[in-house]
């Protein structure tokens, strides 16, 4: 189906949240359960156009594999009517705080002062002049950092002061009696201490062990003043046009530490809880919108700058790990690869391309020891590739479903790869096509990445060459094989049914080919037959 903004019937949404409900009182006590929500079914890498209940669990495994009592049903009834039940993945959920103590595992780099003024996906670590949403907080004896979210108006206190909006987790440190306790800008983390307090814990909405937000507000200091802009001019305001969604409260992890699934507190469920409104909102505008499925988003946040996904399920029931207490969630926005820990407090607002993912795991080529071991083996200089290869990533895989995939199966394998190379050097010819097709290669390939919008296209040439390379990779010419009897099936069948596909386009359409849902599911299909070859799940954009 074609993924438009859509708006649930009034009656479909109401029973589904109902059949929703009801299954998740089933399950929430199952360690493996992680939630539930309402949105529509996802097969074969697409979404059809059929309303279901959404079942969340740590793992898919095969029917014979779960024991009845366990089982998610196939549909569940409600009001005499049966909706479908889709069963996804989703890990553990935690609260996407960051530790804030000095020795945290984060910590800023010798730049972390300087203007990133380009930083998507780049922390933002800096001290700001005047605190700014998207700006890293902290509570002065809290164990985490977030993000400042918006300033808005206490409408419980008519003092005239501005207040600051972020998650309770890191302004109240968990339902703590934080109130009065200093807010640092920059967080504790990036070097914040006494002289950068911006202002006070003044009030939180509880969350105890069941709640719809994770949220609180601080009061700025007398002489502080607020910039209503966003941080490094990473996206437009908040605005009657751009209005606000939500805000940042949980991802899960897999063991990769990839933060795929994404959970976010809605916006008019947080003023109502907290009795405030947005400081830019008047008397016409309150310039907050409910989330439609499928519609775009976009956020500015202290660990992954600016980032963009889209809604992709509604009204969720979650479980959160809140360190010493679990909370339940309830009637979260759900997306994916859209946050990390430290972003908590962002806010969420509509808009963006909807594809601008959060780059996780890290950079599987920045690991010297698989770019040495291949270099070595065709005595290349690849050692030295560290940066081209991480913009390679960063600029172009990550825009997508298939790279996101890609990088995944890279940093997954790459130990495969290191065992059946390491040590070992490639013939003389190998060698000798491999400097040939290097030098060729690589400069195109940092040309491309510098000027995206050169027009340069894929050509037959190009094609041609890949099939020669993959010739040597798999025997030919008498050539060492490096891949086994399967993966070169494989590759041959990527090579030539998708690949070869990418003729007379350039930067960008290519992106746009890898964008699409039946291109990722052929190659995902294509690896998954493969048991020497692990590979994760997908991100799935529109």
């Amino acid at each position: 189906m074609k993924l438009e903004p859509m708006v649930f019937d009034a009656d479909v949404q109401a029973s589904l949240i109902r059949a929703q409900r009801k299954l998740f009182r089933v399950f929430r006590d199952d360690p493996h359960f992680t939630g539930a929500a309402i949105g529509m079914r996802h097969r074969a890498g697409d979404y059809v156009d059929e309303p279901v209940v959404i079942a969340m669990v740590r793992k898919k495994l095969a029917e014979g594999q779960i024991p009845l009592h366990r089982m998610v049903p196939a549909t569940i009834e409600v009001d005499g009517r049966r909706w479908g039940v889709d069963v996804v993945e989703v890990r553990p959920l935690r609260h996407p705080g960051l530790p804030a103590v000095a020795n945290a595992s984060y910590r800023p780099g010798p730049d972390a002062g300087a203007a990133k003024p380009n930083a998507v996906n780049d922390p933002i670590r800096k001290k700001f002049t005047d605190p700014v949403q998207g700006a890293g907080i902290s509570n002065a004896t809290g164990s985490l950092s977030g993000t400042l979210g918006c300033f808005v108006r206490d409408l419980d206190n008519n003092d005239g002061r501005i207040c600051f909006l972020s998650s309770n987790s890191v302004l109240a440190r968990v339902d703590q009696p934080a109130f009065g306790e200093a807010i640092y800008q920059p967080a504790r983390q990036d070097g914040g201490g006494s002289n950068d307090a911006i202002g006070t814990v003044r009030r939180f909405s509880e969350l105890g062990t069941t709640a719809t937000v994770d949220a609180a507000i601080g009061v700025l200091n007398s002489g502080v003043t607020a910039d209503l802009g966003v941080a490094d001019g990473l996206m437009a305001p908040i605005s009657a046009t751009h209005p606000a969604i939500g805000m940042i409260t949980a991802s899960d992890t897999d063991p990769l530490q990839r933060h795929v699934n994404s959970f976010i507190s809605r916006m008019d469920h947080i003023v109502d809880a907290l009795h405030v409104e947005l400081s830019v909102a008047d008397d016409e505008h309150s310039c907050i919108a409910a989330p439609q499925l499928f519609s775009h988003i976009e956020k500015v946040g202290h660990a992954s700058g600016y980032t963009s996904s889209m809604v992709t399920a509604l009204a969720a029931i979650v479980k959160i790990d809140y360190g010493f207490k679990y909370v339940t969630l309830t009637d979260q926005i759900w997306s994916q690869a859209f946050c990390l820990p430290g972003d908590s407090g962002a806010l969420v607002l509509a808009g963006g391309n909807g594809r601008t993912f959060v780059q996780e795991p890290e950079p599987p080529t920045s690991n010297c020891e698989l770019l040495a071991t291949v270099g070595h083996y065709y005595d290349l200089p690849l050692a030295d590739d560290n940066d081209l290869t991480s913009q390679a990533r960063d600029q172009f895989l990550a825009q997508s479903p298939l790279g996101n995939l890609l990088i995944g199966a890279i940093y997954l394998n790459q130990q495969t790869v290191i065992d059946r190379l390491g040590g070992k050097e490639a013939e003389g010819v190998a060698i000798g096509y491999a400097k040939e097709y290097y030098d060729k290669y690589r400069t195109l390939v940092a040309t491309v990445l510098a000027n995206p919008d050169s027009g340069a296209t894929m050509t037959q040439e190009n094609i041609d060459d890949l099939e020669f390379m993959f010739a040597g990779m798999t025997g030919g010419a008498g050539i060492q094989p490096v891949l086994d009897q399967d993966e070169a099936q494989v590759a041959y069948t990527l090579l030539t049914g998708v690949v070869a596909n990418t003729v007379g386009m350039n930067y960008q359409q290519i992106i746009d080919y890898m964008n699409d849902p039946g291109v990722f599911q052929t190659v995902y299909d294509q690896l998954a037959t493969l048991p020497s070859v692990n590979i994760v799940g997908p991100v799935v954009a529109g």
